[in-house]
């Protein structure tokens, strides 16, 4: 089995961001700090990739996993004679078009679990 952890914030099939990492939630991966928080002590390296709309775009960004999916635009940038185009990260299962929204580019990531999670039921065994 591979040695994959995955986290992800996620609204429907889109999502805020998507974590896919060999380190799991501790303080040996992630590390801490020592010597009067002078040190940071990491005791099991491990690599792990993150994905962010921004790391996308071009210009702009924003993500909102409420219900209205408002957006706030950062007003403070001025684009003379550019368009405004935002990063979407959707599952492979997402049902939108990639194609109807020009200001919008696309990009499908393989989640490797159903979203929203289903929870277990008492039928539900464990394997090992």
């Amino acid at each position: 089995m591979p040695h994959i952890k995955t986290f992800t914030r996620y609204n429907a099939q889109k999502l805020a961001w998507l974590l896919l990492t060999s380190s799991n939630l501790s303080k040996a991966a992630w590390g801490a700090l020592q010597k009067n928080n002078s040190q940071l002590m990491i005791r099991s390296y491990e690599l792990g990739v993150l994905f962010l709309p921004s790391s996308f775009e071009r210009y702009g960004s924003g993500f909102s996993c409420t219900s209205n999916g408002d957006i706030k635009e950062d007003k403070c940038r001025s684009l003379e004679n550019s368009e405004v185009r935002r990063t979407k990260l959707v599952t492979l299962t997402w049902q939108g078009s990639r194609n109807s929204d020009s200001s919008s580019d696309v990009i499908p990531l393989p989640v490797p679990y159903e979203l929203p999670p289903q929870p277990y039921t008492s039928e539900d065994v464990p394997w090992s």
